[in-house]
């Protein structure tokens, strides 16, 4: 998860030392028990939940930040089974309150103050939060023993199998939006949930996302073989943004429907994406956002293109937009598809009103 936001302000590091030292006047046993990793882990993980307080406070939606919260606990639940729940949620709302104090030391009490409701909305959230596990439907409806089968073998790293299994997919010819939305985009969603609870590291959630990155091309030859409707679509990521599944699935899709997809790939700046709208002039921009810390860079994108572009179409989605208060709602696009399915949709009634 990186923190290189690009307006992320650099006084925030002053704040996580802060945090880190008051840490260790709280817990002296810390600065024993703690090796230079741990230590480093701990500033590193103030900073990450600053940027979240940060966007929260910045776009004001408390639902970043709440939603952020519960996340947090879940995770932190699931890496430390030896600390009681209760002792847990004792700590993160301690480490809540150390971010106040610190705020209000660094940056001042209106800055504390202001900042104040986002933080107390996470306590609540964090006193609220259980680990209740919800029963997975994963395996369940259209296409579930096809994500499983092909979830079985990304588990067990066998690389040839799930390429050979998917080969065999796009043999059968099934629906590309079924394949892309109901097969690949639902095990994308399982990996991240398992990581999540710790079920697999980190190096196995790349290597699958990786893996089945790889596995599109086998749909490329399908892609390409429809008629072209001469009109472009321009599609990216945003800002520092590095997941870019979402995105390059979006793009195929939107391929396969005939456009010629202009597909920039991941972390784009706003200037980059700009200067490809100029040239290109498409029909409509689609823009991801997987992590909230982009969702201000993404708003600053959608308005420089309809202040220059007014003519161009805006359509955002990712995961970023679940954790907000329905934000795109007060944002100037076009539509707001949470996947490939729904911007198809769109894209179909779009062309039919043209």
């Amino acid at each position: 998860m990186g923190l290189l936001v690009h307006d992320f302000p650099l006084e925030f590091h002053k704040v996580a030392e802060e945090v880190f030292f008051r840490h260790l006047g709280a817990d002296p046993l810390i600065k024993d028990a703690y090796d230079d990793y741990r230590k480093r882990k701990l500033y590193e993980d103030t900073l990450h939940n600053l940027s979240f307080l940060h966007t929260a406070s910045e776009l004001e939606d408390d639902k970043i930040f709440r939603d952020y919260a519960v996340w947090l606990y879940e995770l932190l639940a699931r890496l430390m089974r030896d600390i009681p729940e209760e002792k847990l949620k004792e700590q993160i709302i301690k480490h809540y309150g150390f971010l106040s104090e610190a705020i209000g030391k660094v940056l001042g009490e209106e800055r504390r103050a202001h900042y104040k409701p986002f933080l107390e909305a996470a306590v609540r959230s964090t006193k609220k939060a259980t680990l209740a596990e919800k029963k997975s439907a994963f395996s369940r409806g259209k296409h579930g023993d096809i994500r499983k089968k092909y979830l079985d073998l990304l588990l067990a790293a066998d690389t040839e199998g799930a390429l050979s299994y998917v080969r065999f997919l796009a043999a059968k010819e099934l629906p590309l939006e079924d394949v892309y939305v109901d097969i690949f985009q639902e095990v994308m969603k399982e990996i991240g949930e398992r990581w999540h609870k710790n079920e697999i590291s980190v190096a196995e959630e790349h290597y699958m996302t990786s893996l089945t990155q790889r596995a599109l091309a086998e749909f490329y030859p399908h892609i390409f073989d429809t008629e072209r409707n001469e009109k472009k679509i321009v599609v990216c990521t945003v800002g520092s943004e590095l997941h870019e599944f979402g995105a390059r699935m979006i793009s195929d899709l939107l391929e396969h429907m005939g456009f010629d997809s202009v597909y920039l790939g991941a972390a784009v700046p706003k200037a980059s994406v700009l200067r490809s709208v100029e040239k290109n002039k498409p029909f409509f921009l689609a823009l991801s956002v997987t992590m909230p810390q982009y969702l201000k860079e993404c708003l600053e994108i959608v308005e420089a293109v309809k202040e220059k572009h007014p003519d161009v179409m805006v359509v955002v989605g990712g995961r970023a937009f679940t954790t907000t208060d329905e934000i795109w709602r007060r944002w100037p696009v076009d539509a707001y598809e949470p996947d490939g399915k729904g911007l198809i949709r769109w894209v179909k009634r779009t062309e039919g009103g043209t």
